[in-house]
């Protein structure tokens, strides 16, 4: 009987997997995320102001909607989670690469924040409900081709965009039944 000299393996916390090695330091990697995080957090409280200024909630609320929509409260809890979602995989491929080698994404992630911007203006403040469902459209669209860039350089970054592709097609779904049940 021999007796095993070999050193124990070190605990892998289970992040592990997608949190791979950064070139940058610790203050870098959490300065960035800050950045990453608090632009997308940016985007999302400059739509909810958009809305809240519309003073649309009586037009709204006199609009005939799907039988399915989820009541008013988890809206805007749900739109958090969907800017987290947007903007935390860019950290990741960020920590990774250089930012000048991420262009194309931070493209397609400007244009997913400028298309939300567009639905909000166009929905709550001028509510034209067929153009805020055409540029949704064109955001859910932006949002299904996240996946495949992020995927090119760091493959745990395109499942963070699972949610934001079910939870845009919900609101584009709502958004389609608000535009053909309503003159």
């Amino acid at each position: 009987m021999t007796i095993d000299q070999s050193q124990p393996e070190p605990f892998l916390f289970p992040t592990d997997p997608w949190l791979k090695p950064s070139h940058r330091t610790w203050p870098e990697q959490a300065m960035g995320l800050a950045l990453f995080l608090g632009a997308g957090f940016g985007i999302q409280s400059l739509s909810f102001w958009i809305a809240s200024l519309a003073h649309s909630d009586e037009w709204f609320h006199h609009l005939y909607q799907a039988q399915w929509a989820i009541s008013n409260w988890p809206y805007s809890p749900l739109w958090i989670v969907n800017a987290f979602c947007l903007a935390f995989p860019l950290w990741l491929i960020w920590r990774r690469t250089t930012f000048w080698s991420m262009i194309l994404e931070v493209s397609v992630w400007s244009v997913q924040c400028l298309l939300q911007i567009g639905w909000y203006l166009c929905f709550f403040v001028f509510q034209e409900t067929l153009v805020a469902l055409f540029g949704l459209l064109l955001y859910w669209c932006s949002v299904l081709v996240a996946p495949f860039l992020y995927g090119r350089t760091q493959r745990h970054a395109k499942w963070w965009i699972a949610f934001p592709c079910l939870w845009v097609f919900y609101i584009l779904a709502l958004n389609m039944v608000i535009c053909s049940n309503n003159p």
